[in-house]
């Protein structure tokens, strides 16, 4: 059935959708026909006055003067309120975006670093409605929106009282049952503390995607929140989720005495907690008051390894311990093609100011992050770097906040991407000052974990500020999807590296310089045939990862028996699922028609003429 108001005419205001439903009033998304912009306007659905008699638009109205009392930018604002006609409306500031439990039954909880961003942004608009004696009484996350802009507002004071208004005392049961603090239970009255408990428990929905407790009944549900342990966080451990813990231990004690004494204290250890556990290292006291000089590398006299150590650990899988793990990693276990070339064009742009971006490309597995690595190990006294990936950023996901933690800042009250963006320009050139050259990496930049509208902002940013440089690493489609990205106004001009994966003699040289340089002498008795390597290197595709394990099972199992030679055998149950196979299982005739065709058409690819 349709909604009737839909399209009806208040005031200034055109009722254009329904946005949801509360206790006392029914939220619509209107436009404002005066000013042209859009308003969210609550109209009360409230009619009947509770048995204590009190009245529905006093309510009403007491809603609108609390949240006109707190003038903060992370809470809905109140434009005006008024009756037209039979409705009597609040318009108030329409965040475009959604409440958190939506966000997170979208896209599951948020990473601790964004629920803790989050945090930051709901305490300090408490402490705002606390120093403007507003205690808000029903904080939870249906009542925090996260717009698309990055910020987080809290809203609905349609609960909240002023401590100075005698309509509204202090007594009786209010909030959400969840959300509401062991004292409410015992029929005492809200308070600051009792704001910061439902923080806390918000907090705790934030991070687990459910409320810190749970029950079929509400006597249950008021004896957890009475006397049931602090619950704790079931995600992997870290510095930062111990912070994070640490925090609702506070917030959800049962004696007010034992929870922060104030949202202001509360923002404080949550910025600190950000700060400690994601904030890049400053730099060293020899470069702090130095000029501002172009950075001139010392190129050492032997080239880093640019192959990952995905051996390490072998000798713990091997039964015998003649093989030794992790080889010495000053020594290079490959230096061929295609990294040779690679890793030249990538210094030269490191060496250079003529590009402020490149984007290294090529398949997964094929060494990216390896190869910048290599490169950025000969700078590092030069640049201040600061890595970040795409993943796990968080509803709404903004690169510029992310770039700002690694760099040492924890955002505060910017606005939205821009303000993100110039806070990043500005943490770059304060970097520069005392000789740190700023360079940003960002990693897994690729079609399924990136949007290229962010990418293209550092991009432009980057070239047009002259503060930073950007490396970025990801497929070849999100390359692609970056340069489209570009304006006219503001051009993306970044660089483009392509990474491609091992040809068939690249990757035996490859296994080859493993066995011989990542172990003692005695694993070089081990003796890969020329099929086993041309093998290895078709069913790996030529990508570091799964060429490293099939070799890696084959050294083990050779090593299991006694074997020195490895075939192509060896290297076809090392890359199927047969794992495990012993040499018995072998077939009589080998190789068997199906396995020859696949070499054949190996050596024809790698010049070798066919086998019979």
């Amino acid at each position: 059935m349709a909604d009737p108001l839909i399209g009806v005419k208040l005031g200034n205001y055109r009722l254009e959708r329904l946005l949801g439903r509360g206790r006392m009033g029914v939220v619509y998304l209107a436009c404002d026909e005066a000013l042209l912009r859009p308003t969210a306007l609550k109209l009360l659905s409230w009619t009947m006055p509770e048995q204590a008699g009190h009245n529905p638009e006093a309510w009403f109205l007491a809603e609108a003067r609390n949240v006109a009392r707190v003038n903060h930018p992370h809470v809905v604002q109140i434009y005006g309120v008024a009756r037209h006609g039979n409705y009597c409306y609040i318009a108030m500031e329409y965040v475009d975006g959604a409440s958190a439990d939506v966000w997170i039954a979208k896209d599951g909880p948020f990473s601790p670093e964004r629920a803790t961003e989050v945090l930051i942004h709901a305490a300090d608009a408490l402490q705002a409605a606390h120093e403007a004696n507003v205690i808000h009484r029903d904080i939870k996350p249906e009542n925090l929106l996260l717009g698309k802009d990055g910020r987080a507002k809290l809203g609905d004071f349609g609960m909240a009282y002023h401590v100075g208004n005698s309509r509204n005392p202090n007594s009786g049961r209010a909030g959400t049952p969840h959300y509401s603090a062991p004292e409410i239970w015992r029929g005492e009255g809200a308070s600051v503390s009792t704001d910061l408990y439902a923080l806390g428990a918000t907090y705790y929905y934030l991070l687990s995607g459910k409320p810190p407790f749970s029950a079929n009944d509400l006597q249950a549900l008021i004896a957890a929140h009475l006397n049931a342990p602090i619950p704790q966080l079931r995600i992997a451990n870290s510095r930062l989720v111990l912070g994070c813990q640490t925090i609702l231990n506070r917030c959800l004690a049962k004696a007010k005495s034992q929870r922060f004494e104030s949202a202001l204290t509360l923002g404080l250890e949550a910025r600190q907690l950000l700060r400690e556990t994601l904030s890049f290292p400053p730099p060293p006291p020899s470069s702090v008051g130095a000029a501002s000089v172009a950075p001139k590398p010392l190129m050492p006299q032997r080239a880093p390894s640019v192959i990952p150590g995905q051996l390490e650990g072998f000798s713990s899988r091997a039964p015998s311990s003649n093989l030794r793990s992790p080889y010495d990693s000053t020594t290079p276990l490959y230096t061929g093609e295609p990294f040779s070339t690679a890793l030249n064009c990538l210094i030269e742009w490191l060496d250079q100011d003529s590009s402020a971006g490149i984007f290294v490309t090529g398949p997964r597995g094929v060494g990216k992050t390896t190869l910048v690595a290599g490169a950025i190990a000969r700078y590092a006294e030069f640049f201040a770097v600061g890595q970040i990936s795409c993943k796990n950023v968080g509803p709404p996901r903004f690169l510029a906040g992310k770039a700002l933690r690694a760099l040492g800042v924890i955002p505060g009250l910017e606005f939205g991407k821009s303000g993100l963006t110039e806070a990043l320009v500005a943490r770059c050139i304060e970097l520069r000052t005392i000789n740190r050259h700023p360079l940003l990496i960002v990693d897994d930049a690729n079609s399924d974990a990136c949007d290229a509208a962010e990418l293209a902002s550092l991009a432009t940013a980057a070239r047009f500020s002259s503060s930073f440089r950007l490396l970025v690493i990801g497929d070849q489609k999100t390359a692609t999807q970056l340069v489209r990205s570009t304006t006219p106004n503001q051009p993306v001009e970044i660089a483009t590296l392509q990474l491609r994966p091992l040809s068939v003699a690249e990757a035996g040289a490859y296994v080859q310089n493993c066995v011989t340089k990542s172990f003692d002498t005695n694993a070089q008795e081990f003796l890969f045939t020329p099929d086993a390597l041309l093998l290895l290197a078709h069913r790996s595709s030529g990508l570091f990862s799964p060429l490293t394990q099939m070799a890696q099972r084959m050294l083990v199992a050779a090593n299991a028996r006694g074997r020195r030679v490895l075939d192509s055998w060896d290297a076809w149950i090392a890359s199927t699922d047969a794992q495990g196979t012993d040499a018995e299982s072998r077939p009589s005739e080998w190789p068997t028609p199906e396995v020859l065709a696949v070499l054949n058409e190996c050596r024809r690819h790698a010049g070798h003429r066919p086998r019979r």
